[in-house]
């Protein structure tokens, strides 16, 4: 009882702040300063939450979210901010209960300026994440294999860009794009989570020939410098001219045609390689009374050499909801051509909805490898009651080194059963049940199964 005594106190002292933390709602005015809070605070008991084999025992976790947003807005300007942090108490099995404050934390900031004929674009993102509570099947982007490694330890991501734009409505225009991103390590093990910094810029210049056509001439540079075993450096240069073409109303051209360098610098080893060639997209889209209908086609230099791939489009409006699919072709440096493609489909219910989702695709990794990532996600949601609801969700992803000679393979699955009730009109109570599956080429498939009781509020001033 002695190590919980400190996670009782601060569920105690948790439970005050909720109900104290309740400022007056503020005129609704549009356009004006937006103030946003959100507070959660969430049990959860893992019998393996770090998916080992065998399971060590079981670990209890209690989160406390903190979120806090702004947004400020004027017919001339956008400002926004957002600011995220866990108190996090944790009983891990073989350790004693550890208590950390603004754990996992992110921060973002954007602002845009209309100029009339310009406008100016800054934002910049920021996160610290403990490696140990990251879970991939929650990542929006592409995974990579880097996300799968299993570590102690922190990783902190650091990225800013920058966007001007100038002769909007002129028949010449520029457009320059900066950015910057950093991605660091602390405390961890495994050679495959390592630092990284990159830097890039691009410049366009776009002259209008007629109403219909439209001309781009693109310059951009790209510097990558990793702290990894081989001390890699890779710079990709490369300048294009582009085109769009409104053939008609309802369809519209898109193309590019210019040349990319990838040289790659190993400073331990020390070597050098470069891979070159002329590279080129094309795009045809043509809206139809339902939905959208295209073809692409893409040509690219990589570290690991060329990559080819077309895809069919087509996007389908329902009544009741929505479809999108592809379907195409992709060929890498090895010579084999493989299928690629994608399906996202969501059905409105008359009390819910149902949502179904898989992609397969190619792509460079982190790591400087071809990889091939598969994705699926299944969805229902249905209220059970004028307060209550039940959603009920199935997730995998799989991502396979496909580069010569490479086998290595890290699949994931979840499912997961959530019941929520309307306390009030701000607050929110749920519970549910998890359960995830690990398996790799290195590794022993593992599980885990999870209960969950997570109460929240949000709420949002504005003046």
């Amino acid at each position: 009882m002695g190590k919980f005594k400190g996670l009782t106190v601060l569920l105690a002292g948790t439970a005050a702040t909720l109900v104290g933390y309740a400022p007056a709602a503020g005129q609704d005015t549009p356009g004006g300063l937006t103030l946003t809070f959100g507070i959660s605070s969430s049990i959860r008991v893992n019998d393996n939450f770090d998916l080992d084999s065998p399971s060590p025992g079981t670990t209890s976790l209690w989160d406390n979210r903190l979120s806090f947003g702004l947004l400020k807005e004027s017919q001339l300007q956008t400002i926004s901010f957002n600011l995220e942090g866990v108190v996090r108490a944790s009983n891990f099995p073989g350790r004693s209960a550890e208590l950390s404050f603004l754990d996992d934390t992110s921060a973002d900031f954007a602002y845009a300026r209309n100029l009339g004929n310009s406008r100016f674009e800054f934002g910049a993102d920021y996160s610290n994440t403990d490696l140990d509570f990251l879970d991939p099947l929650s990542l929006i982007d592409d995974l990579d294999e880097t996300d799968f490694i299993i570590d102690d330890g922190r990783r902190e991501i650091l990225s800013a860009n920058l966007v001007f734009e100038t002769g909007i409505d002129d028949p010449f225009g520029f457009l320059l794009e900066l950015d910057h991103g950093k991605r660091n390590y602390s405390g961890t093990s495994d050679p495959g989570l390592f630092d990284t910094d990159t830097h890039g810029i691009s410049a366009t210049g776009r002259l209008r020939f007629s109403p219909v056509l439209e001309g781009r001439l693109t310059a951009s540079y790209d510097k990558y410098d990793a702290l990894d075993a081989d001390g890699t450096e890779r710079i990709t240069s490369s300048y294009n001219f582009g085109i769009t073409y409104n053939v008609s109303p309802t369809t519209v051209i898109d193309a590019t045609l210019g040349h990319q360098e990838v040289e790659e610098n190993l400073t331990a080893i020390p070597s050098t390689s470069t891979e070159s060639g002329v590279v080129g997209t094309f795009a045809l889209t043509r809206e139809l009374t339902n939905g959208i209908v295209g073809v692409s086609l893409e040509s690219d230099i990589t570290t690991t050499g060329r990559r080819s791939s077309i895809e069919l489009n087509r996007a389908l409006e329902f009544p009741t909801g929505s479809l999108e699919a592809s379907i195409g072709a992709t060929r890498g440096a090895a010579g084999d051509t493989q299928a690629i493609g994608s399906i996202a489909y969501i059905h409105e219910l008359p009390l819910g909805s149902i949502s179904a989702s898989a992609s397969r695709s190619y792509s460079t990794s982190t790591l400087g490898n071809d990889t091939r990532t598969t994705r699926a996600a299944l969805g229902y949601t249905t209220q059970l009651g004028r307060l209550s609801g039940l959603a009920l969700d199935l997730g995998f992803s799989e991502v396979t080194d496909v580069g010569v000679g490479a086998t290595d393979s890290t699949t994931t699955g979840s499912f997961r059963a959530t019941y929520t009730y309307e306390l009030t009109e701000d607050w929110s109570l749920s519970t549910g049940f998890e359960h995830r599956i690990r398996d790799s080429d290195t590794i022993a498939q593992e599980n885990s199964n999870e209960v969950f009781l997570t109460l929240e509020r949000l709420f949002t001033i504005r003046r």
